[in-house]
């Protein structure tokens, strides 16, 4: 992809192509469609033309007013902070680090760096109020250009704390909002289009408050949101500022009015009461009515935008998507879900798989993830389960495995031991008699199981689960890492750098020197001799001989390694609390990085062949790799 970058401050828009590698270009979203990153901005030109975008550099399009969405540009260095379109093909936008004013010319498919001033330093706000005049919210200063963006010039506003948002209905006439640190904000008013700025005074006291959005549809007329279901209103250009009642004590994200009567605010946290809701007006916020989203309790709502009084949308986190074209009457979810947070995942081969996570259900597919069924865990005498933990295993050949909940065990089987249906799976609870919450599980075969506990605790059954034989591992941290390489011969890791080894079978475990106190979370060995373990602080060890050493590697990161796994002895993964996978074709003695296009953390990751991965993680997201499709082994898909 060609990313475009200014060279000259100079001559205007004198920039050059270059050929920049950029991760999002490698990427399909399958599920949640048209995709899982968190939207923050979201703009409706008409009742077609209508934009999305996010800080993890995803920008999407429609042309149907919302009904349906493709997702144009996807560039993890474009950290989308906010971006208004004047038409259907040109368009300004400001991203965080590194801080950048761009413009587009072609509905948001490329992009140009412009310069503004030198050393520009945050950009948090962007409003344009015709093709010449524009403005920058950036901390307590304001950025203003007259002339179509070929010069910006500084403005210092004095306010006690960093600008959230401004707004401009003319040239002249301006409002921005300050939030002060650590608490409190401000409302200031300018009259000469930025030059200057003056603080005006509010009926409530804002001392412990923060304000979110603010929107002016003339010089007279105009609104600030924030929290505590936080409303000012004011008729006269600031002059006076006084509250309206939202019946909300929680935080209120934006505020948009296509006149002085009728506009939408958008509700952010979720709560049991009230859900998600947009709150309608249509008498200038004497009164606001709820509208309900049927949003999912797990998401929040961060933007809404009206072309006019019928049309309009809505976005929030993991990609959530809605539009009306009822003036809210109605708002129709565009993106799919579920996004509970996935914690593993477990293939057989490159077909059947299973994911778990913090909803009570399985996610199964037998076509490699193309598609998925959702299968509730029935709950044990009429009682919800508390959670599902991080250990699935699949059992022989057909679909069948074993899943923890909290101190239980699961076996689930598909009776007819064939062509899977949801209404063939059965659940048998198997009560192992531990104190502590299952965090680990191993499986040998479909009668020899371990698992093990936050509390140290190992238990082992030789019988698919009739009973259950405690094994001493000596310790009292949690152990949170299976390998058995056989019935006999196997390794547990877990807190405070803790590798146990067993030779009988768990009957005698006994300690080896990781030379770490990290925490440890994942192990895998090739053989008896070789072998890896993962953990927090991006702690990674290697061992040639079957741990009575361990070598402690560089992988040169430093968040949390949560999960390895291998498809032979050359191809294996290593994942963590970053949207990056590790990659080796080489057995481990080197890895490189790989963008996933995951939305927040990984949790785990299986591969039951060189050419087949998957990994699954926050908001739900479960991403194929397939490396059969393509040879350069960075093609994932983003499936659900």
């Amino acid at each position: 992809m060609l990313k475009t970058v200014c060279h000259s401050l100079l001559i205007p828009f004198l920039c050059i192509q270059l050929a920049l590698p950029v991760w999002g270009a490698q990427w399909v979203w399958q599920n949640p469609l048209p995709q899982g990153h968190t939207l923050s901005s979201v703009q409706l030109l008409d009742d077609s033309h209508g934009w999305a975008a996010g800080r993890d550099g995803v920008l999407l399009h429609t042309l149907d007013g919302g009904a349906t969405w493709n997702v144009i540009l996807t560039d993890g260095d474009l950290a989308f902070e906010d971006f208004v379109f004047l038409d259907s093909s040109n368009g300004w936008a400001i991203t965080g680090i590194p801080y950048r004013l761009l413009r587009t010319t072609d509905g948001g498919r490329s992009w140009t760096t412009v310069p503004t001033v030198d050393n520009p330093p945050p950009l948090d706000d962007l409003h344009f109020h015709d093709g010449q005049h524009g403005w920058i919210a950036s901390e307590t200063q304001v950025l203003r250009t007259t002339d179509a963006g070929l010069t910006w010039h500084a403005h210092e506003t004095h306010a006690s704390g960093t600008l959230a948002a401004i707004a401009f209905p003319d040239p002249l006439n301006g409002w921005a909002i300050a939030n002060h640190f650590p608490n409190g904000a401000s409302i200031l008013h300018t009259t000469d289009g930025g030059l200057s700025w003056s603080p005006q005074t509010v009926a409530v006291s804002l001392d412990s408050t923060r304000l979110s959005a603010l929107h002016f549809v003339d010089a007279m007329h105009g609104w600030a949101v924030g929290l505590g279901g936080l409303i000012l209103h004011t008729a006269n250009g600031g002059a006076d500022w006084s509250p309206q009642s939202s019946g909300l004590g929680i935080p209120l994200s934006d505020v948009f009015f296509i006149d002085s009567m009728v506009g939408w605010i958008v509700t952010s946290n979720w709560t049991l009461e009230h859900g998600y809701q947009v709150l309608h007006t249509t008498n200038g916020g004497a009164d606001w009515s709820p509208q309900a989203t049927g949003a999912e309790q797990a998401t929040n709502l961060l933007a809404l935008h009206f072309a006019n009084a019928t049309d309009g949308l809505l976005v929030g986190e993991s990609g959530i998507l809605f539009n009306t074209f009822n003036g809210g009457a109605d708002w129709v979810a565009r993106s799919s879900g579920p996004y509970d947070d996935f914690l593993d995942v477990d293939f057989s081969d490159s077909q059947r798989g299973i994911a778990v996570g913090t909803g009570n259900y399985l996610y199964l597919t037998e076509n490699g993830g193309n598609s998925w069924q959702n299968v509730p865990i029935p709950p044990e005498d009429s009682k919800e389960i508390a959670r599902l933990t991080l250990v699935w295993k699949l059992l022989s050949n057909y679909f069948a495995g074993l899943v923890g909940a909290t101190k239980k065990v699961i076996k689930v089987e598909d009776k007819n031991k064939g062509k899977l249906e949801a209404g063939d799976l059965t659940f048998v609870y198997l009560d192992p008699g531990v104190a502590g919450d299952i965090e680990a599980l191993s499986v040998v075969d479909d009668l020899t199981w371990w698992i093990a506990t936050n509390a140290g605790e190992i238990r082992r059954t030789t019988n698919g689960g009739e009973s259950w034989d405690p094994q001493a591992s000596g310790v009292e941290r949690s152990l949170n890492g299976f390998h058995f390489h056989d019935g006999l011969i196997g390794w547990v890791v877990g807190e405070q750098g803790t590798i146990l080894k067993t030779t009988d079978g768990g009957d005698n475990w006994f300690p080896q020197p990781s030379g770490t106190a990290s925490n440890l979370n994942a192990v895998h060995f090739f053989d008896p001799k070789r072998g890896f373990a993962v953990g927090d602080g991006g702690r990674y060890l290697t061992t040639d001989n079957g741990g009575d050493k361990w070598e402690i590697g560089s992988l040169s990161v430093f968040h949390n390694l949560h999960d390895i796994a291998f498809a032979d002895a050359l191809h294996g993964w290593i994942v963590g609390s970053s949207t990056r996978a590790l990659y080796t074709d080489d057995g481990g003695q080197t890895w490189t990085s790989q963008p996933t296009g995951a939305s927040g953390l990984i949790w785990a990751v299986d591969a039951p062949d060189p050419d087949h991965a998957w990994v699954v993680g926050t908001g739900g997201a479960i991403l194929h790799y397939d490396g059969a499709t393509d040879s350069s082994a960075a093609h994932w898909q983003l499936l659900r």
